[in-house]
């Protein structure tokens, strides 16, 4: 954004010094009002003109420059801000007040006019690579809740994040049958770069207190590395209260996941079945929210279903 002023402000003040020189030039009576200025309503017409009218393509340039439109807008307040305290103190009785007045007047309307002559695919939204993430522009970055629409997409990520379709077939089955789940996806200018699921799980073999498993969480390969799943892991944290959980469970890396305020789950007296249980992880959603709670943590049985294929 901070370009496109710029760009604007040189184009403003190019056309300007060169319409007023050439003016000057044709024009041998204007060139002598000049230094008095004394000048004759067509002069004053004629400089009114020059300066509101440069307005339009500086400001085509500044939106040009800068993809946005806002640049436009922002161009005229910028001119106006500039102008304003120049003329007051060196300039004002000089002209007319019906010129100064013009002037204010159609500064930022023919800068937004300028704005609109550039193509309107300036004004889409910056396009999603990887470096625009990179950068630390997690601002782009929109977690919501998953919709139908976004299925095909999940399962794409799903797939080529896990190198299979394990994860992905995982996730439709806990879609038809999970209940409560919560399903997020993290919208990149409107493409679903990653996606986490919270599943209801047992504790043995009863729902109270309610509590959720954490899996799968996954984020397109070209986007990873850049604090997306983190930021899926907590939105998915925050929300999963009001679906009634208390705790949620995991099966991960506990370097990893200790930064969202995971624990290890067998020195709470948790397990679960098979090779998993060493990376069993637990997080209360309150102080105690499982306090005197120990027992086998059953996941939902998409889970056993899928390994076992």
């Amino acid at each position: 954004m901070i370009g496109g002023l710029g760009a604007g402000v040189v184009c403003a003040l190019g056309i300007a010094r060169l319409a007023l020189r050439t003016l000057q030039a044709a024009w041998p009576e204007y060139a002598a009002a000049l230094p008095q200025k004394e000048f004759t309503l067509p002069m004053l017409l004629s400089r009114l003109s020059i300066a509101v009218l440069l307005t339009v393509p500086s400001a085509s340039a500044a939106t040009l420059v800068a993809g946005d439109r806002r640049a436009s807008w922002m161009l005229g307040c910028l001119i106006v801000v500039v102008w304003l305290p120049s003329h007051l103190h060196y300039s004002w009785a000089d002209y007319p007040l019906w010129y100064h007045a013009a002037y204010l007047v159609s500064i930022v309307p023919l800068a937004v006019l300028g704005g609109r002559l550039v193509p309107i695919r300036l004004s889409s939204p910056t396009p999603v690579t990887p470096r625009s993430v990179k950068r630390g522009n997690m601002s782009q970055i929109r977690i919501r809740a998953e919709r139908q629409a976004d299925h095909e997409r999940v399962f794409e990520i799903e797939q080529s994040a896990f190198g299979g379709q394990i994860q992905a077939n995982l996730v439709e089955a806990l879609r038809e049958s999970a209940n409560p789940s919560l399903s997020l996806v993290a919208d990149l200018n409107h493409k679903i770069v990653g996606h986490i699921f919270f599943s209801p799980v047992t504790l043995d073999g009863t729902r109270s207190p309610a509590a959720a498993q954490l899996s799968p969480v996954a984020v397109d390969p070209e986007f990873q590395g850049q604090g997306i799943g983190s930021a899926l892991i907590r939105a998915g944290i925050e929300q999963s209260p009001a679906k009634g959980w208390v705790a949620i469970f995991l099966v991960g890396n506990p370097l990893f996941y200790s930064r969202f305020g995971f624990e290890m789950a067998k020195p709470r007296s948790h397990s679960c079945s098979g090779p998993h249980d060493p990376f069993l992880q637990v997080l209360d959603l309150a102080p105690g929210a499982l306090h005197g709670v120990t027992g086998h943590v059953e996941f939902h049985p998409a889970f056993a279903e899928i390994e076992g294929e």
